[in-house]
């Protein structure tokens, strides 16, 4: 359902085990752990809730019984990955749920969305006004802490294909093995300025000289004229742009299938540079043969990972199939990225699979410290 059409849907609902409605915006950045534990409390009973439908909370709504009820919108969104961080790094199991922005009608409304799944799920630890290994469970319009007999039925009231579910963690793969799994990586590279690339002539080498002076010519062989252009643009290649590729961890129960990876970057000024592994530039010769276009007949995939330029960005996406649970996988294409002066490229990834209701949605981040140098043409005719 689009999410316009689910709105109206909703705003004519009643509260209950699967809809709650708030007028103000969760108390989240910059708020203590007594204001943080409200959303973390309203997230935990629902997902406890006895229901058999998905739930939803919005936030800037106010109920009015009787009636659809009013939309006054927030100022102000919070980050979903932050959520799912915050939230799930203190539950005895990953709580599958969502947070997305909308705009309804000239005001901003935030959905959380808590699909059917395996349940209790209760804190490890207390944390603000919530007690560890208590249940609580949204019993109407309102919270409640579960009775030991309600916790003993839930784990049976759970449907098999619920129990069996893939849980998805994007993450950048880099290193020389690229076992270095993590959300976010730095690298040092360096920016070299150089004499423009269609201003630097062609290359002539000198002529070879047989035994008695005279020049030879090999019919094999060609002269490179523009390997003065190629090396540079080689140079600044190895020099600037560092390579990762896309991983994702399956810590789950259950296979996912059809899983991609969608970025997107903004980068309305062009500071990014983005070059698939397959459209690197090789190291230029001076000279080159007619044998160096021979190769052996064999079998290229097609490339798992697509980059696209935008008009406010870049949108990556990577497509990695079937991950196995408990298992990872990750891109066969390598990514190229740079960037001219040191700062950080935020990667706001969005994970899909044939067995997911919503996208697993995260940050990942690649940091970049970033030196100049001067290249004088001398360096290039080495």
């Amino acid at each position: 359902m689009h999410p316009e059409s689910l709105i109206d849907a909703l705003l004519f609902e009643d509260e209950g085990t699967e809809l709650d409605f708030k007028r103000d915006q969760y108390a989240f950045e910059g708020a203590d752990d007594r204001q943080k534990s409200e959303l973390l409390k309203d997230i935990l009973a629902f997902a406890n809730a006895w229901r058999r439908s998905d739930a939803y909370i919005l936030i800037g709504v106010q109920e009015f019984k009787g009636g659809p009820s009013t939309v006054f919108g927030i100022n102000e969104h919070h980050d979903d990955a932050k959520l799912q961080q915050f939230v799930n790094s203190k539950t005895n199991r990953p709580i599958e749920f969502s947070y997305t922005p909308i705009s309804y009608k000239s005001a901003q409304i935030g959905l959380i969305h808590l699909p059917v799944q395996e349940r209790p799920t209760f804190l490890t630890k207390d944390y603000g006004a919530l007690h560890r290994d208590t249940v609580y469970i949204r019993r109407g319009s309102s919270t409640d802490i579960a009775r030991p007999d309600e916790i003993a039925k839930m784990g049976a009231a759970v449907d098999d294909s619920l129990r069996l579910r893939p849980l998805l963690v994007p993450m950048l793969a880099s290193g020389a093995d690229w076992t270095e799994l993590t959300e976010a990586v730095a690298f040092e590279t360096v920016c070299l300025r150089h004499p423009i690339i269609k201003d630097l002539p062609d290359y002539d080498p000198p002529a070879e000289r047989g035994p008695f002076g005279m020049p030879t010519l090999s019919p094999m062989s060609h002269t490179n004229r523009d390997f003065f252009r190629e090396r540079a643009e080689y140079l600044r290649f190895i020099s600037k742009l560092r390579a990762v590729r896309f991983a994702v961890q399956n810590t789950g129960t259950a296979l996912a299938s059809g899983v991609k990876v969608t970025v997107q970057i903004d980068d309305p000024s062009n500071s990014v540079e983005l070059i698939l592994g397959s459209d690197r530039p090789g190291e230029p010769k001076k000279q080159w043969s007619s044998m160096d276009n021979i190769r052996p007949i064999a079998h290229h995939p097609e490339p798992d990972v697509e980059v696209n330029r935008t008009k406010s960005g870049w949108t990556i996406n990577a497509f990695l199939g079937k991950v196995q649970a408990k298992d990872t996988a990750l891109s066969s294409e390598l990514l190229y990225l740079g960037i001219s002066s040191s700062a950080s490229v935020e990667l706001p990834v969005a994970v899909f699979a044939d067995e997911l209701s919503a996208p697993v949605r995260a940050t990942l981040s690649v940091h970049f410290t970033v030196a100049d140098q001067e290249v004088a043409f001398d360096r290039l005719t080495q």
